[in-house]
């Protein structure tokens, strides 16, 4: 079952996908696809668990699924979305029984719903808005246990909110979130349309931007190991994909299109110290490499876990992993922790999470392969469940409790 999937997500995908890629480098960043109609089963349905090694453990899955050729966060060149079913953030229980679900307005797309903690109340928290063939436009949501919205925040005015990142911060009060800025840069020698990555910290009650970061003004599009063109838009060289404050002040970012991770001063905007890529100025060992990952986020003991994707095409790199490294900020050096691999070595070439759990074991999604699993502390698969048709899910998060 899971290997059919597979092969009909690498052939009926890839060459499309592929193919608009060539097609939008060749013809120049103006020309449009025609639309591709979907055919993804209805949202509400469609999550089978395969594997539960602790069914009496209880708990709720977040998720929202959209089909992998209408995902905002799929960085993709084809330029129109095609119609599809409308778009369902989802409450589960571990066996897979829908319990709750917010159903998004025809023509919208959501993602990254998870729960959060916003002035000391646990809440629902999702990004909605629109497609941008690989980032989104959009509001950010903070709502009840019943989706009664309680507020909503916006980037600052004249720029767009992404879906890739929404972190309230310990503090409950601020949030981290992300934006895409089409711009221009100068690449050996020639002004090119580029696509700029932005991160904000907003006070979330009054909207105030505290602090602001553009990639651009900081790494330079040469630092680029994806090179990955968007139509209509510019050199996605970047693609920032998620925030995490270390607690001293700083903030770790990740940036897809660079493989690299890029510690952040949140009061400069100096880059203190980057892991990975081309231009890491950390010694990073062979068994500690990653590429084209999704959320790094830094653990209590000063390791760093991440989704490592090590693709970012269709049937391109090896299998993705969970990652865990350990940086010596001193020395100058990381190394490796742990790797885990999916037993069915899944390679993820877009999206995917991991999050660390109170026992040490971790929970996540698995990007484009509509896989949702847990591994042990030892990296042992002990829970796995499959979307169907082609849906994924841009990150997928499990609680001992829901709302």
């Amino acid at each position: 079952m899971v290997g059919g999937r597979v092969l009909r997500v690498t052939k009926n995908v890839a060459v499309r996908l592929w193919l608009s890629i060539l097609v939008s480098a060749l013809v120049g960043f103006g020309v449009m696809l025609a639309p591709t109609a979907s055919a993804a089963p209805p949202a509400t349905n469609g999550y089978t668990v395969t594997l539960d090694r602790n069914p009496g453990l209880g708990g709720v899955i977040l998720l929202a699924p959209a089909d992998l050729l209408n995902n905002p966060a799929v960085p993709r060149a084809i330029g129109a979305i095609g119609a599809h079913d409308p778009v369902t953030l989802q409450v589960r229980a571990r066996n897979g029984a829908l319990l709750h679900q917010r159903v998004i307005p025809q023509g919208q797309e959501a993602g990254n719903f998870q729960i959060q903690t916003y002035r000391g109340q646990r809440v629902y928290t999702w990004w909605q808005g629109a497609n941008g063939a690989g980032h989104g436009d959009g509001t950010y949501f903070i709502a009840d246990r019943n989706f009664q919205v309680l507020h909503q925040l916006r980037t600052p005015v004249g720029t767009s909110g992404d879906l890739h990142e929404f972190r309230i911060l310990p503090d409950g009060r601020r949030a981290a979130v992300t934006s895409y800025a089409r711009t221009t840069a100068v690449v050996n020698g020639a002004r090119v349309p580029v696509v700029d990555s932005h991160f904000y910290i907003v006070d979330i009650d009054s909207g105030r931007t505290e602090f602001s970061w553009d990639a651009l003004s900081h790494v330079p599009v040469t630092a680029t190991t994806t090179p990955l063109p968007l139509p209509g838009q510019g050199l996605d060289y970047f693609h920032i994909n998620s925030i995490f404050p270390d607690g001293k002040g700083n903030y770790l970012v990740s940036s897809r299109n660079t493989s690299a991770l890029y510690l952040v001063d949140g009061t400069t905007g100096a880059v203190r110290a980057v892991i990975g890529g081309n231009r890491s100025t950390l010694r990073v060992a062979d068994n500690a490499t990653f590429r084209n990952q999704h959320d790094a986020e830094l653990l209590p003991d000063g390791t760093i876990r991440l989704f490592d994707n090590n693709s970012s095409l269709p049937g391109t790199g090896g299998p993705s992993s969970i990652l865990t490294i350990r940086p010596d900020w001193k020395k100058g050096t990381v190394s490796l922790v742990s790797r885990w691999t999916h037993p069915d070595r899944l390679t993820a070439w877009a999206m995917g999470n991991a999050e660390t759990l109170a026992d040490g074991s971790v929970f996540g999604g698995w990007g484009t392969t509509g896989h949702v699993s847990s591994l042990d502390q030892t990296g042992r698969l002990i829970y796995d469940a499959t979307l169907s048709g082609m849906m994924t899910t841009y990150r997928a998060f499990w609680y001992p409790q829901g709302l």
